[in-house]
């Protein structure tokens, strides 16, 4: 279960204060991972970077895809750029506070990404092999 948005991950737990993000590379076709903070919100997840200054935020949007690690939990997700930095910035300064915010997230080449889960469902209408359709659904997965 992700994290509900009051802080608590739903078994009374304090929300953790980083994910573990890992994409494929754009080039090198490797798994890349790095940890960054985020917050959770109406069901998805919300990270910023310095776009494309940041090989994993250029590399997940390139892929539209990604897996995250939290609160000892992995899922693949649809990653899509989010516009509203406002917003993102809002709820990154109620989890963190306005001076982390500040002095983290002012360069103006900071933007955001909507890490939305990805609800597989794995049976195939076409009867395609099982594993495959996992890769296609979440290409980040181990088998």
């Amino acid at each position: 279960m992700p994290p509900r948005e009051g802080g608590h991950d739903g078994t009374g737990a304090v929300e953790a204060h980083t994910i573990s993000f890992v994409t494929i590379g754009r080039t090198s076709r490797r798994k890349h991972a790095v940890v960054v903070r985020f917050v959770f919100h109406e069901g998805v997840y919300f990270v910023m970077g310095a776009g494309g200054r940041s090989d994993w935020f250029a590399n997940a949007l390139a892929s539209k895809s990604a897996r995250l690690a939290v609160g000892g939990r992995a899922e693949a997700v649809a990653v899509e750029q989010f516009y509203d930095l406002d917003l993102v910035k809002e709820l990154f300064a109620k989890k963190y506070g306005i001076t982390t915010v500040k002095e983290w997230y002012s360069d103006p080449k900071i933007r955001s990404l909507r890490l939305t889960p990805v609800k597989a469902d794995l049976a195939s209408p076409s009867g395609e092999d099982l594993a495959e359709r996992k890769r296609t659904l979440d290409p980040l997965a181990d088998e």
